[in-house]
């Protein structure tokens, strides 16, 4: 069995940890969503950067900020 040298197991190691760190995120700014905090998921949303433009987009959508969340997912779309 062939191991991968540390080199290249190290990035995937990060962008993994950045994966995990960015779902807690989302999964966070849904539960105060959920819970009638839309302000408060909103701000947590904007500060997540283009990483949450997806999740902003939908916490704007829910408050019926139908442009601002179009730019939004619109951000999100070109990040991927």
């Amino acid at each position: 069995m062939s191991r991968l040298p540390l080199a290249l197991l190290s990035p995937l190691l990060l962008v993994a940890g950045q994966l995990a760190e960015a779902q807690a995120a989302r999964a966070q700014i849904l539960v105060m969503a959920e819970s009638g905090r839309l302000d408060e998921a909103q701000r947590a949303a904007r500060a997540g950067g283009p990483t949450m433009a997806a999740t902003l987009g939908d916490m704007l959508m829910l408050r019926g900020k139908h442009a601002a969340a179009d730019s939004a997912f619109r951000v999100a779309l070109e990040r991927d």
